[in-house]
């Protein structure tokens, strides 16, 4: 199909016509079973990176991993309790040597939030954590990354459009239903 070649023949035509309407209804994301998407959890991508600088002393490597291993807990920590919002680590590496007084760490974080202020409020506790870790003078801390897709929230407006297209779909004996996406 056309849309498995990134629209190449339609992307204009479409573009063009949803310039010129009130509203549009994309089936792409939605599911089989009638569900139309209403909103979608936002995502965003960091990355930890920690290396030992004081190596004159063996011990200063199980220093690191620890604290290495603790911050990437309490980052998962900040949404443990939080159904509506995730936070999980990926590609986590951990390389030592106690001979070569050598300590490397780095790991992928991944959010999946619901709203701009929850990430803030996420990115705001991230922060603390980072910080807490950068007084430590046995190894450095470095931490970037940031929002790789907002949220779309469900609103007033999407919910009356939906209420519509329910309307019409009763009367052709069509199931519809909300849906939230995690992904895309």
């Amino acid at each position: 199909t056309d849309s498995t070649i990134d629209g190449k023949y339609t992307k204009t035509i479409i573009q063009q016509k949803a310039e010129l309407a009130k509203h549009i209804i994309a089936v792409s994301g939605s599911s089989k079973n009638g569900g139309l998407v209403l909103s979608r959890s936002g995502s965003a991508s960091y990355r930890l990176e920690s290396k030992l600088v004081k190596k004159e002393n063996s011990k200063n490597i199980s220093t690191m991993a620890t604290g290495f291993n603790k911050t990437i807990s309490s980052i998962i920590e900040i949404t443990k309790n939080d159904p509506e919002n995730l936070i999980a680590p990926y590609d986590i590496q951990f390389q030592s040597n106690i001979f070569k007084e050598f300590a490397h760490g780095s790991a992928g974080i991944s959010v999946r939030y619901n709203s701009k202020e929850v990430l803030e409020e996420i990115e705001q506790k991230i922060k603390k954590i980072i910080n807490q870790q950068k007084r430590n003078k046995i190894y450095q801390v470095q931490f970037e990354g940031g929002q790789k897709r907002p949220a779309m929230e469900q609103t007033t407006e999407t919910t009356e459009f939906y209420n519509q297209v329910l309307n019409l779909a009763k009367k052709n004996d069509v199931k519809v239903a909300k849906m939230h996406r995690w992904s895309s």
